[in-house]
């Protein structure tokens, strides 16, 4: 079994997540399902990962956890 993760108690880990999601935007709309309907509201083209949820989590977990190390 994996060991739980306290984020309460890694307040960095949380504020990590935050400016990691805000200065890549692209990732976050992918991570969080970009919406045709909202691109086009922007004008911008729909963000589409190659990448699956998976492996974004991953690449999201090393730029907290890698951190922390």
């Amino acid at each position: 079994k994996s060991k739980r993760i306290l984020w309460d108690s890694n307040s960095a880990w949380t504020l990590s997540v935050i400016e990691y999601l805000t200065d890549n935007p692209n990732f976050r709309r992918k991570l969080f399902s970009d919406s045709t309907r909202e691109a086009k509201e922007s004008g911008r083209k729909k963000n589409q990962g190659k990448d699956g949820k998976s492996q974004m989590h991953l690449v999201l977990a090393a730029e907290v956890f890698g951190k922390s190390t």
